[in-house]
Parts: structure tokens; C-alpha cells; sequence
């Protein structure tokens, strides 16, 4: 019996010296398993888009499809969906893989942020373990890629790279960042007012680095102009997307579930709203000297994003993604707003079921309130944060 007991104290022992590497292994395993079981879910999306999409660079001999490819997505995407097509696996799994190594990317970045930002936190292990599993399990994460087949993560994790080397003090390489996230996704301009505002007031790099943004975009989209594509295409795919849907609103909650109808010139005051917002907001940081720490950027990166979101027309169920990952990303460097996180997730996870399974948990005028009134509190806390 006493030979029994050493060899389990041994081992008790030896779960205990490495139970941080255990953890990240059950989180990994877990949130695999979870992934596996949404695989053979297919969208609309996927069966509308994506799949013809695929099918379609597949019969024009993968990256030699790339000089007429189909979709208003940027080249970059559409090049690795042109790599897929190489491959012998089913095009739903092949696609939903690209995005589930994302969601494991951005869970990873979260967690060495976190490590790296409550280094004087006794438990800054355990922190940061647990917002890698929580990322990997946010009820968006889990569905955006794993289930609905979409990309949104890809962008997202680029954005979250930009700030951390924003909060490192390398502007340069933020900015690279900054460019692959515009690659894949227009949305990067939801955090674009940050690096204008930050031009202004800090004072601390070059107006030129804003060219930074577009090089990376063509540098990505080469192998579809060596394919044939016209550069200016790839430069301007954005503006045709732009004009692929004339809804004002599109399963969003945001300011025009609150109208009646779809008066094409709201659509046009929603936007200048929103640019007289900012330039009041950079008015105000300029006159009042703010001086930037990196829990007022972050504070300020939601708060753009949730304004974008609010004010823009035409945005898509998915649009408040890249707010539930930095909104989750804030609690867990600052333990506070948790409210906001959970509002923010829930404000998304609703306009997800609303478009996935037609299900109104809420009805969107309502949510639409809600977020309208988390938006003021967002100000009313950069604000306050303004002045400590």
C-alpha cells in the first residue's frame, strides 16, 4: 500500500509541476472537439458564395483562376482559397479550417497579451490561460468560423496584433499589422479613427505610415496580379463591395433597426454623423491635452468600433466581432467593464441566431436601444478615464 501511495504522490506531483501545459491541453483538445461538430454545418453563405466561389477557381486551374476570380472578397482570401483548391478534402472543411487556425492564433495572441501585460500578477499564468479558453469558447468565435464557414477571425487577429505592438511601442510593425487586416477585411476602418487620432496627439510617427497600410494590401494580392489581375482591381475591390447590398440594414442592431422603412438618404447622413462624432472626439482630445496610456487606446478601439458599427449603414450580422475580442481582451488586462464584454457578446451572438436560424431572442429595435445606451456609457467611461 505504501508503494501505491509514493507512485501516486509521484504523479499528483507531476500534474501539479506542469499543470499549466495540462490545462492548455484539455482547452486545446476541447475546443477542437467542439469545432468538430460544427464542421458539417453548411450556411447559406457557404452554399451561395463560398462553395461556387471555390469550385469556380478550381475549374480555372486554382491561382490561374485568380486573374478573373469570382466574389467581391479581397485577393488575399481568395489566394488561399485558390491554395484549397489543391488539396483533396472536402472545400466546407478545407474553408472552416483556415478560420478555426485563427481562432487558435487570436486565442494565443490574447493569452501572451495578457501574460505580458499583468507580469506583476502572482496569477498572471492562470489569467492568461483562461483568456486563451474563453477566447476559443466566446459563443462568436466558436460559431464565426467553425459553423457558419466565415473569416471575420482573420482580420480580427491582425488587429489585436497591431494594438500589441502598439502597446510595445512599434508602431511600424502595428501598422503592418494594421495593413494585413485591411487585406482581408474592409472593417480594419473601425479601428482606422484610433491611428488618425493617435497621429494627431501623440506626435510620435509619420503621416507616411499610413502608406504602410496599402503596401501590404498589394504585396498580399501579387499572386493574384501575376496571375492577371489588374492592380487597380485589387486596389479598389472594396468600393464594388460596398454597393453589393443597397439594405440599410442588414440583421444589425444598430441605428437603422430603429427606422421605418429604407430612405436611401439616411444612409448618407449615418455616415457624415459619424465623421463630425470623430472629428468632435479628436477636437476634444487635442484641446484637452489627453495623454494616451494603453488602456485609453484600447477603452478608445471599442469605443470606435461600437460607433462604426451604430452609425454605418449596411452592416452585416458579424460586424461587432472584432469588439467582443477587445472588449474581452480589456476585462481581462484591467478587470473592469465585464458588463460591457458580456453586452457586447450577447449584442453579437443574437444578430448571429437572428441570420443562422431566423430566431428574434430579442427584438431588434430593443437590442438596437441597448446598444445605443452601451455606446454612452463607452463615452462617459473614455471620458472619465480622460481626466484620471
Amino acid at each position: 500500500m505504501e508503494k501505491i501511495l509514493k507512485r501516486e504522490r509521484k504523479i499528483l506531483n507531476w500534474i501539479e509541476k506542469h499543470i499549466d501545459v495540462l490545462m492548455l491541453i484539455v482547452i486545446v483538445l476541447a475546443a477542437l472537439m467542439a469545432r468538430y461538430f460544427l464542421l458539417s454545418y453548411e450556411s447559406g453563405d457557404y452554399l451561395t458564395f463560398l462553395k461556387p466561389w471555390f469550385y469556380e477557381l478550381k475549374e480555372a486551374g486554382g491561382l490561374r483562376g485568380l486573374a478573373n476570380y469570382p466574389g467581391d472578397y479581397n485577393a488575399p482570401y481568395m489566394t488561399i482559397m485558390a491554395l484549397l483548391t489543391y488539396l483533396k478534402v472536402n472545400p466546407l472543411i478545407s474553408i472552416k479550417l483556415v478560420s478555426i487556425f485563427f481562432d487558435f492564433l487570436l486565442a494565443f495572441v490574447i493569452g501572451k497579451f495578457v501574460y505580458e501585460v499583468r507580469k506583476e500578477d502572482k496569477n498572471r499564468s492562470m489569467l492568461a490561460i483562461l483568456a486563451f479558453g474563453i477566447t476559443l469558447f466566446l459563443p462568436t468565435v466558436l460559431m464565426n468560423g467553425a459553423l457558419w464557414g466565415q473569416c471575420d477571425v482573420i482580420y480580427t487577429t491582425f488587429l489585436v496584433l497591431a494594438f500589441y505592438f502598439l502597446y510595445k511601442k512599434k508602431t511600424f510593425y502595428s501598422f503592418v499589422f494594421l495593413g494585413l487586416a485591411f487585406a482581408f477585411k474592409l472593417q480594419f476602418i473601425f479601428v482606422l479613427p484610433i491611428y488618425i487620432i493617435l497621429y494627431f496627439r501623440q506626435k510620435n510617427f509619420s503621416i507616411l505610415y499610413f502608406l504602410i497600410i496599402p503596401l501590404v494590401d498589394i504585396i498580399l494580392c501579387l499572386p493574384a496580379i501575376i496571375a492577371g489581375k489588374p492592380i487597380l482591381e485589387c486596389l479598389f475591390v472594396y468600393f464594388n463591395q460596398t454597393s453589393t447590398y443597397d439594405s440599410l440594414n442588414l440583421n444589425f442592431p444598430n441605428l437603422y433597426s430603429l427606422i421605418t422603412g429604407d430612405v436611401p438618404y439616411l444612409s448618407k447622413i449615418g455616415i457624415f454623423l459619424l465623421i463630425a462624432i470623430f472629428a468632435f472626439l479628436l477636437f476634444y482630445i487635442i484641446k484637452t491635452k489627453v495623454v494616451f496610456n494603453p488602456e485609453k487606446i484600447l477603452l478608445l478601439t471599442i469605443l470606435s468600433i461600437a460607433l462604426c458599427t451604430f452609425f454605418l449603414p449596411h452592416m452585416h450580422e458579424r460586424y461587432l466581432f472584432a469588439a467582443d475580442i477587445f472588449s474581452l481582451l480589456y476585462c481581462f488586462l484591467y478587470h473592469r467593464n465585464y458588463l460591457v464584454a458580456i453586452l457586447i457578446s450577447f449584442i453579437s451572438l443574437t444578430s448571429y441566431v437572428m441570420f443562422l436560424y431566423s430566431s428574434y431572442l430579442i427584438p431588434t429595435y430593443l437590442l438596437a436601444l441597448i446598444f445605443f445606451f452601451l455606446i454612452l456609457y463607452l463615452i462617459k467611461d473614455f471620458m472619465k478615464k480622460i481626466v484620471e
